[in-house]
């Protein structure tokens, strides 16, 4: 159990024969990840499977393996077989999303060589996802998209479901839509659920006042933890705070009405937001098209901003600021800028350092999904999407590109091939 001295900065750790010792820091940084989320629901730790780590997915594969040896017994009963073979993924982010499309393929290229006695029809998949759309963080081209392709693939989509409680055998949810309880048998749950705070961060987040109420470690433009001056995090343990810029609209207003006009012209608002992307990237990033923008809040056309048009105009960009998305690709950004950080600090004074050094800038550089039937899906961004069997070619080049090194992209090359040629492999596997 990892703690942190402030006071003295040290961090307490166990070692593997529960002895502790200290380490001293003079810089720390916190990127242990976040765990899963269950939301308190009775059952889901007991009975669900997570998607979190490489034993999470072993564990699947082995108990689907399970399950179609069992269902293939003759002895076994055409309800339990149903049971048996019945997969239910709560959540239909991207996870949730790709954990059915992998089980369905599954089912479709490998179950019908190996078990003679299953049918089609004995089998059933089942999304289950407590918002009114799947992929609610993609394109709503791609999730309908993904949508039809599933009716194709007989993966059923239930939405509006809030899971109550997970019971060995079944799930019960709430039909919001219809305001009733509804119970599914299982033979396999896996829970894609979302992130939850890591209990280590809880823990350092109680002795941080400016912490308080936060479902993530709270970081500046710059990655420094709130409350901390030599305290770094990064990855789905942080999220960077997001300023409110409409209650600084007063201060704002004054800084950017150079020629006390008591009005903001085009010019003065490029310069302001010049300012502001320099401390806020997350804010600057939607005065991308500003011409446009002032064109908008410029109500009476007279070519100018006054305070009421100044102050609706951030008000909206208040509404429309998001947090940075917990993937893979925000956390390799934060790891480089970080690394770039430190190296300058350690050459330079801390303090001219801090002030002079640029803020972290995310780069989007697209959502991949895999969809099932050698299709995959990619958005990067605003109305660009594509999705198909040619993004499933560009997902797995991307994919072996982001590898660590050559030795795993010639490794997890040859298990494709190896899955290609021969099918996938059913045996059991020791974690």
């Amino acid at each position: 159990m990892m703690q942190v001295n402030l006071e003295n900065k040290t961090v307490t750790v166990s070692g593997s024969n529960k002895t502790k010792f200290e380490v001293p820091y003079d810089k720390l940084v916190i990127a242990v990840g976040a765990n899963v989320n269950t939301f308190g629901i009775p059952g889901v730790k007991q009975h669900c499977f997570f998607m979190k780590n490489v034993s999470d997915a072993i564990g699947i594969r082995n108990k689907l393996i399970d399950l179609f040896e069992k269902a293939n017994l003759p002895t076994t009963s055409q309800k339990e077989k149903n049971r048996l073979l019945s997969f239910v993924v709560v959540g239909a982010g991207p996870t949730g999303v790709e954990t059915a499309a992998e089980i369905s393929d599954f089912i479709n290229e490998d179950v019908p060589k190996y078990y003679k006695n299953i049918k089609a029809e004995d089998i059933n998949i089942t999304v289950l996802e407590g918002l009114d759309r799947i992929l609610n963080t993609y394109d709503n081209k791609i999730a309908e998209y993904t949508e039809n392709l599933f009716k194709r693939q007989n993966i059923k989509i239930i939405k509006k479901a809030m899971v109550s409680e997970v019971n060995d055998g079944d799930i019960v949810y709430k039909d919001t839509a219809n305001d009733k309880m509804v119970k599914i048998p299982y033979g396999l749950c896996v829970w894609s659920g979302g992130i939850g705070v890591n209990p280590f961060v809880r823990r350092f987040m109680d002795n941080i006042p400016e912490q308080e109420n936060s479902r993530a470690l709270l970081i500046d433009s710059r990655l420094r933890v709130k409350g901390t001056s030599d305290i770094y995090a990064l990855g789905d343990c942080s999220s960077i705070d997001l300023p409110r810029i409409k209650k600084a609209a007063l201060d704002l207003f004054k800084q950017a009405d150079k020629d006390g006009s008591n009005s903001i012209s085009f010019e003065e608002l490029s310069e302001l937001v010049d300012v502001v992307d320099k401390h806020h990237p997350q804010v600057g990033l939607h005065f991308r098209y500003i011409k446009e923008i002032f064109q908008t809040y410029d109500k009476d056309k007279d070519g100018m901003l006054s305070m009421p048009e100044f102050t609706s105009m951030l008000e909206e960009v208040d509404k429309k600021l998001k947090t940075i998305p917990a993937t893979a690709q925000v956390a390799t950004q934060q790891g480089v800028y970080l690394a770039r950080k430190l190296n300058e600090l350690s050459e330079t004074k801390f303090t001219q350092a801090e002030v002079e050094m640029t803020p972290f800038r995310y780069h989007h550089l697209g959502s991949l999904v895999y969809i099932g039937e050698d299709q995959a899906s990619i958005d990067f961004g605003g109305d660009l999407s594509m999705s198909g069997y040619s993004t499933y070619w560009l997902w797995r080049s991307i994919y072996l590109s982001e590898l660590v090194s050559m030795r795993t992209r010639m490794l997890v090359g040859f298990d494709w091939f190896k899955k290609f040629v021969f099918g996938r492999d059913i045996s059991h596997v020791t974690q």
